[in-house]
């Protein structure tokens, strides 16, 4: 729901920065960003109960495979978070229309959804570390 919302934020961003400047475009989008969230917040419920834990456990950092995963992590998220903000400028850097660029950041951001459900559904089949070797090396391959 919360990509979805995005999607549609980002298509709409353009037409309101034209039409309204950037200072009520981003808090439309800010709005937006609330309110899907707080939607979603609302609606989450815990399928387990809470347990009493530390916040962080720093004795995993102890185990090899567990920092080897986590540097994996690390490294692959980055994919994730950096390119959605440098698509508009590429798509201009080729001779693109903002509203082209915005809709290459959307679609980027659709397949993205659609991967995570897919990933998730695998977690469910493959089990979580088999997912991840399997994405990772997908990512690897097509890179």
């Amino acid at each position: 729901m919360v990509g979805i919302s995005h999607t549609a934020g980002i298509l709409s961003l353009t037409h309101i920065l034209r039409r309204a400047g950037i200072a009520w475009a981003l808090r439309v989008y800010g709005l937006l960003a609330f309110v899907s969230g707080a939607l979603g917040s609302y609606l989450i419920r815990e399928r387990t109960p809470a347990r009493k834990a530390q916040i962080l456990d720093f004795t995993l950092f102890r185990s090899l495979p567990f920092c080897v995963l986590f540097a994996a992590g690390a490294i692959c998220v980055f994919c994730l978070y950096v390119p959605p903000y440098f698509l508009p400028l590429f798509a201009h850097s080729i001779g693109l229309s903002a509203s082209t660029g915005a809709g290459i950041v959307a679609a980027f951001h659709v397949c993205g959804a659609v991967g995570r459900i897919a990933a998730g559904y695998a977690c469910d089949k493959l089990g979580a570390t088999n997912t991840l070797l399997l994405v990772t090396t997908v990512n690897a391959l097509s890179m």
